[in-house]
């Protein structure tokens, strides 16, 4: 006769708990934002200090690695990460900060501020992949904003502040205070490096976005984004 399968013991029952997605969407109803003509760097950098090639500029042991290509699903969302190769050799945008020298003449520069990015649709929520370097300790800052710019003219300002909706990418550990902000663990390489996945709850789904602005704060904390999908109403 069959026997019955064996009730799932503590630490199952507890692995399937850490192992549910933080979102669940209908793929359906996302659709990637296109930001590969503002992304400015790669994840891998190769020489340390000198404003070229990627990432937050130590050098190949604070670069990015493993990083994938195509959609991804990160904690229950599908996210789009550019293809190096097919954009110019550029897939993440690495923002203005103090702890960024100048970029020489010929390379693009850290920007302090990106217009226009855009959306055109309607949006019940917005996914940020993204993350910081050179994340501050003992205290809150903003290290950047998202500005919603809705068709109508208005706008709405979400900032990103370390623990709360992003931290740094060196030692992906999100914490209580960051889950209650919707903000958590987006995608991982072997390391444990990488990137954070935030969830901004559009207070007007029924407008339509025209476009978002990403603005640094310019300060310590690097600002470093990668991928952002709309999830529509």
């Amino acid at each position: 006769p069959a026997t019955a399968a064996p009730a799932p013991g503590i630490e199952e029952i507890a692995q399937r708990v850490i192992d549910k997605p933080a979102f669940v969407v209908d793929p359906n109803k996302c659709h990637p934002v296109d930001i590969r003509k503002f992304v400015n760097r790669r994840f891998i950098d190769k020489v340390a200090k000198d404003g070229r090639d990627g990432w937050v500029d130590q050098g190949a042991k604070f670069s990015l690695e493993e990083t994938p290509w195509g959609v991804v699903n990160c904690n229950g969302v599908p996210m789009d990460f550019i293809r190096y190769d097919q954009n110019g050799y550029r897939d993440c945008l690495v923002m203005k900060s103090t702890k960024l020298v100048d970029a020489p003449e010929g390379e693009l520069p850290f920007p302090a501020e990106v217009k226009g990015v855009p959306v055109g649709s309607k949006a019940k929520n917005l996914y940020f992949l993204h993350a910081i370097g050179w994340g501050v300790l003992g205290r809150v800052e903003t290290a950047f904003t998202y500005d919603i710019n809705y068709e109508d003219g208005t706008q709405v300002e979400a900032p990103c502040r370390n623990f709360n909706e992003v931290w740094d990418w060196y030692y992906i550990a999100p914490t209580a205070d960051m889950a209650k902000r919707n903000c958590y663990k987006g995608w991982v390489n072997s390391m444990n490096r990488g990137l954070y996945i935030w969830q901004w709850r559009n207070p007007n789904p029924e407008k339509r976005i025209q476009s978002l602005d990403i603005i640094s704060a310019s300060g310590q904390q690097i600002p470093l984004i990668v991928a952002i999908t709309v999830e529509a109403p």
